[in-house]
């Protein structure tokens, strides 16, 4: 019986020695900073709400797949005409293989307003980061609160 029991705590020790780690110091919220680019980079969006897989976008030359806080998932499914500060969005951009991942931007609401951040994965800084995004609200003002 003690034979039984020792197998049974072996068993358990090396199950809690191979549970993945926890999530990286950060992951909590997405900061509305240039410090983004860091979090995007840690997959800390990867859990959240997403498009089942990778589409064609008019916006993109390729495709995308866009991952949204669960608070913002609940906002939309309420049809909120505003959503809450704190929210937030990741776009994965691909190329035209729908495979390949050509960058990253985000979105996450602050009380100023909308941060935008945006870095195709062969530049070493952000094309965009900033509240204040031309490029960005040109397409996203026709959206309800700015999230298409």
């Amino acid at each position: 019986m003690t034979r039984v029991w020792g197998a049974v705590v072996a068993v358990a020790l090396t199950a809690c020695r191979q549970s993945p780690p926890p999530p990286a110091v950060g992951c909590a919220a997405p900061p509305a900073s240039e410090a983004l680019g860091a979090w995007l980079e840690a997959d800390c969006y990867g859990d959240w709400p997403a498009d089942a897989v990778v589409r064609r976008s008019a916006m993109n030359p390729g495709g995308v797949r866009v991952f949204r806080t669960p608070d913002l998932e609940a906002s939309l499914r309420a049809d909120s005409a505003a959503h809450p500060v704190g929210v937030a969005a990741v776009r994965e951009m691909y190329a035209a293989d729908l495979v390949t991942r050509t960058g990253r931007s985000a979105m996450v609401k602050t009380a100023q307003g909308w941060f935008w951040y945006e870095r195709f994965d062969r530049q070493s800084a952000p094309s965009v980061a900033s509240i204040v995004a031309p490029g960005c609200t040109g397409c996203h003002s026709a959206a309800r609160d700015a999230v298409l």
